[in-house]
């Protein structure tokens, strides 16, 4: 097994970089030392220092999970991921702030317990892995259940189950490899948690009350006290169980007498599990990040401290070397001179939420809800400025632009153009009203792409910016967003529907010429060239060809960590997705030789130098696929370079090079090329 695995699943095209880190939502956590570690569904782990719980912050994250992870537990330098139909990741930790991934196993994996060396996954009932090596866990045991297991708590030789309706299940663990079931207690209705202290185990259900079993004789466990509290997960620390019931937040029974447990905190909000150190106890939320309160007064249990960074709605816009992307009040740039190290240069902070912006030349211009158009100069994009607002505008819905105009949609006037002569006092020179305008904007030439309510296009004509006029519609399936244009046709994506091509060759009369169901849930699309570019919620980045825009066919997709929800393609073939959970940066590899005279080649080449051996001088060859940094150095036989050929960014195809070796001595030389990660060598003889 690699010592590095990729479990991101991906054709045709790779990650260059990402940036941002949003939690989707904390499901489970685990506390080793002065730090906590949270499953985050597709944020995958998250590492938070909680050294000083009123000022937590991420040390190191892992998102590269192909599914959702549901539970953590850490046990030495390793976090264990149960993700559900993805099965079991095996991350090591032994820097926090590089998490990796070094091992898998199985399938299906619902929880796990990790205890004495070895990982107790349940799986359609128990496996038992030996963890003696835990990049490569053996599985040496198994035990049978009828019905599904749902959790699992460790205790000395014994392994307490529970399912949803077989209650209690005692196992013997003495011998790992032959576990046997010597102990039950059934209880009512769904058993969901379990987990024990001393003699008692305590059983949470999520539809009927919290039961307290005594298990000093594990052959035969039986029911002591109840207390009438649901729970989804708990865990007992001293004399309270500490029960997480959702939305019914966070229940604290104090079971100092197991045959009367009695509720004596409660603190409410949505909790998923919670972990007890010391005086705090640390939760994971469904929607709001992880929060650390005080339990030292369980009769008044206050929040001292949380993280909280969930995803938002975001919109990208591409312009030259900058990425605009916004979610909800705040607006980043970003610089990607350098696409494999992208930065935030400047910021647009705002205290209403952003609909829509557009950048034109050297200036951004923004609607939103509780505002009409603001207006940014970001000629300097590391110091954006409001320059302008039109408060004529009322509150707006999407914009768009082209070199001369502003085209807005808003929602009491509706479609309007506006000269950006001035860039920073447009006029409004006409517009155009129908209340079933609702959606977004997209321009192409002297037509103008609005969305309507219940789907679909209204095409206009605004040939004459004066008196934009509607001509025509455009059924988009339900679609009423924008839509991606180019060279007569129209590219939409909706629902679970795939891509569909429009030919705009006739605007009075659109016609469809092509479909593919290319994702799952489509969300946008944008194009380029010869491909179509969608975020697809379920299935990340597709990639599809439309060279034929009648016949498009898939070539590439990227499975992205979170949610994809936005695309946009710069001007160098760069890709990037905002799948709610980070900005990823991708492109597409593959690229297929049309003829001798095209010579962009489908992957990475270095030839073979021409003379070699040679005396002197040589020319070196090599090909690119993509646009990316590209590495051309000389080696001696002791690693040490000796020349640079090349250091900077080449766009895609083929080069070639004088290696001069005048100055050297003959003998064995090793040229090592060297593109966005990747790298192949040939060996060089000189000889004089």
């Amino acid at each position: 097994m690699s010592p590095d695995l990729f479990a991101q699943e991906h054709e045709n095209v790779e990650q260059v970089a990402r940036m941002f880190n949003h939690w989707d939502r904390a499901y489970d956590i685990d506390v080793s030392g002065n730090l906590a570690y949270i499953a985050a569904g597709k944020s995958g782990l998250q590492i938070v220092d909680i050294s000083d719980p009123e000022s937590l912050h991420v040390v190191g994250y892992w998102d590269d999970n192909p599914g959702e992870a549901y539970y953590v537990k850490v046990s030495g330098e390793y976090a264990y991921l149960s993700s559900g139909r993805d099965g079991l990741r095996i991350i090591s930790v032994a820097d926090p702030e590089h998490p990796r991934e070094v091992g898998c196993w199985g399938d299906y994996v619902r929880k796990m317990e990790v205890s004495g060396g070895y990982a107790f996954v349940l799986s359609r009932g128990i496996h038992i892995l030996s963890l003696s090596n835990p990049e490569q866990p053996e599985e040496i045991g198994f035990w049978e259940q009828e019905k599904g297991t749902r959790d699992i708590f460790i205790s000395g030789d014994f392994a307490y189950a529970v399912g949803y309706e077989r209650g209690l299940r005692i196992i013997s663990v003495v011998d790992p490899t032959h576990p046997v079931e010597i102990g039950f207690c059934d209880t009512p209705n769904r058993a969901s948690a379990v987990s024990v202290l001393g003699d008692y185990a305590f059983v949470a259900h999520r539809d009927s009350s919290l039961r307290v079993i005594s298990i000093a004789d594990p052959e035969n466990p039986f029911e002591v006290g109840s207390c009438d509290i649901q729970g989804i997960s708990l865990t007992a620390c001293k004399d309270f169980v500490y029960i997480s019931n959702g939305s019914e937040g966070l229940r604290v029974v104090n079971v100092s007498d197991p045959y009367n447990p009695q509720e004596v905190g409660y603190y409410s909000g949505h909790t998923n599990a919670v972990e007890v150190r010391g005086e705090f106890a640390y939760i994971a939320t469904h929607w709001y990040g992880m929060q650390v309160v005080s339990i030292t007064d369980l009769s008044n249990i206050e929040k001292v401290g949380e993280y909280d960074d969930d995803i938002y709605r975001q919109i990208i816009k591409i312009a030259g070397d900058y990425v605009y992307i916004a979610r909800s009040s705040d607006l980043d740039i970003i610089s990607i001179v350098d696409p494999e190290n992208p930065q935030v240069v400047g910021q647009i902070d705002l205290l209403v939420n952003i609909e829509d912006f557009v950048v034109s030349g050297d200036h951004l211009y923004m609607v939103g809800r509780w505002y009409g158009m603001l207006i940014f100069s970001i000629a300097e994009p590391e110091f954006p400025r409001l320059v302008g607002r039109d408060d004529m505008v009322a509150p707006g819905i999407s914009v768009a632009a082209s070199e001369e105009y502003v085209y807005l949609l808003d929602r009491e006037e509706g479609f309007k153009v506006l000269s950006i002569l001035d860039p920073e006092n447009p006029v409004e020179l006409g517009s155009y009203y129908s209340e079933s305008m609702t959606g977004g904007i997209t321009i192409c030439g002297d037509y103008a792409y609005v969305g309507v309510r219940g789907g679909g296009n209204l095409i206009m004509s605004i040939a004459n910016p004066r008196f934009p006029t509607a001509i025509s519609y455009l059924d988009t399936w339900g679609n009423s967003g924008k839509i991606a244009v180019l060279d007569g046709y129209a590219y939409v994506v909706s629902g679970s529907r795939g891509l569909r091509i429009e030919s705009l060759a006739d605007p009075l009369n659109p016609k469809q010429v092509g479909y593919l169901v290319a994702g799952l849930f489509p969300r946008s699309v944008a194009v380029s060239g010869d491909f179509a570019y969608i975020a697809d919620i379920d299935r990340g980045l597709v990639v599809v060809s439309i060279a034929d825009p009648e016949h498009p066919v898939e070539v590439g997709y990227y499975d992205t960590p979170g949610f994809a929800w936005d695309v946009g393609v710069s001007e160098r073939g760069l890709v990037f997705i905002d799948d709610l959970t980070n900005l990823g940066i991708y492109h597409y590899t593959y690229l297929p030789l049309k003829d001798k005279d095209n010579l962009t080649p489908n992957r990475i080449l270095l030839e073979s130098a021409y003379p070699n051996p040679f005396n002197s001088s040589t020319t070196i060859t090599y090909g690119l696929p993509h646009f990316g940094k590209v590495s051309l150095q000389v080696y001696n036989t002791l690693g040490q370079p000796v020349k640079t050929l090349f250091d900077g960014y080449k766009k895609a195809g083929n080069y070639s090079t004088d290696f001069n070796a005048s100055e050297l001595t003959s003998g064995l030389y090793v040229l090592n090329l060297k593109v966005s990660g990747f790298a192949c060598s040939r060996n060089l003889i000189l000889i004089k």
